[in-house]
């Protein structure tokens, strides 16, 4: 699940490109997590599993680039990492923290939102689909006109405003049904649910 987030961070706010950024997850993979069980270290006591990620992707990527630096000053020890393509870490636009968490909050909701658009597709409720994404994601997303509820029993058949409304109700709550589903799959305990939603909404908020 971080894999994107963290490619997606080297590209937007580090001007890492495409290919160098999943070079780097993909090494930080196989080097970090499946031959040093670099999580083994993790410990929810101490903070937010996504900070400890970051912590050890970043130092593991400002390894790679002193080690390609140095194999630059020294080309016949072995093919060096482009530098043309890597950045220095200093010219991040924001914190690293911040826009780890921020690509973790984009995350989240992109998965929930396909979660419930999903759950809307088996049950046979488009209905509920139509009027969250009419009403919810696109004035939000794509700062599309607010539709009223007049309009939107003309465009779907439904019988009333009230009837309309009822549904966004229904839908509005399959969401965060969704949400706490994503957000439960990246946790080690129930009770942390809650609490990551919580920063969620304050990441987007900011």
């Amino acid at each position: 699940m971080y894999c994107p987030v963290l490619k997606k961070h080297l590209v937007r706010d580090m001007n890492f490109t495409p290919h160098s950024a999943d070079d780097l997850v993909q090494d930080f993979i196989a080097q970090k997590i499946l031959e040093k069980n670099a999580l083994a270290s993790a410990d929810s006591t101490k903070g937010r599993f996504r900070v400890f990620l970051l912590k050890t992707f970043t130092n593991f990527v400002v390894s790679e680039i002193r080690k390609g630096r140095a194999r630059k000053r020294s080309p016949h020890s072995g093919q060096a990492l482009s530098l043309d393509e890597v950045p220095d870490l200093a010219v991040a636009s924001a914190p690293l923290h911040q826009a780890l968490d921020l690509e973790w909050a984009r995350q989240i909701m992109a998965m929930a939102i396909e979660h419930m658009k999903n759950e809307c597709a088996a049950k046979g409720r488009d209905d509920l689909w139509e009027i969250f994404s009419c009403r919810v994601l696109e004035p939000t997303l794509e700062q599309a006109p607010l539709p009223s509820y007049e309009s939107l029993v003309r465009r779907f058949g439904f019988q009333s405003p009230t009837q309309a409304s009822n549904l966004l109700i229904t839908a509005k709550r399959m969401f965060r049904r969704a949400l706490e589903d994503t957000v439960r799959a990246t946790v080690a305990d129930e009770a942390q649910v809650d609490e990551e939603i919580r920063d969620l909404k304050a990441i987007l908020a900011t």
